[in-house]
């Protein structure tokens, strides 16, 4: 039985699709997405793989934030129970 998303924003689909993350981070001057493909061309691996973690870490704490942005400002409503993560 699939589970049922009990969140509010859970089916929001963000307009940021990955074809978009992937362009910006090809076409990066500075920044994780230049280093990342950077060290790619030069088979730095252990820098590649940092890049590949900082993305996943940051990408988390995102969540998090967003999470917390949403039982705070849902509190109120009475149908609202935040699902533990």
């Amino acid at each position: 039985m699939a589970e049922k998303n009990v969140a509010p924003f859970g089916a929001w689909k963000s307009p940021i699709t990955p074809d978009l993350i992937v362009a910006e981070t090809i076409s990066a001057r500075s920044g994780i997405g230049y280093l990342t493909m950077n060290a790619r061309e030069f088979l730095q691996t252990d820098v590649v793989l940092l890049g590949i973690v900082l993305y996943a870490l940051l990408g988390k704490l995102a969540d998090v934030i967003a999470r917390a942005l949403e039982r705070a400002a849902l509190r109120w409503h009475p149908g609202y129970q935040g699902a533990p993560t």
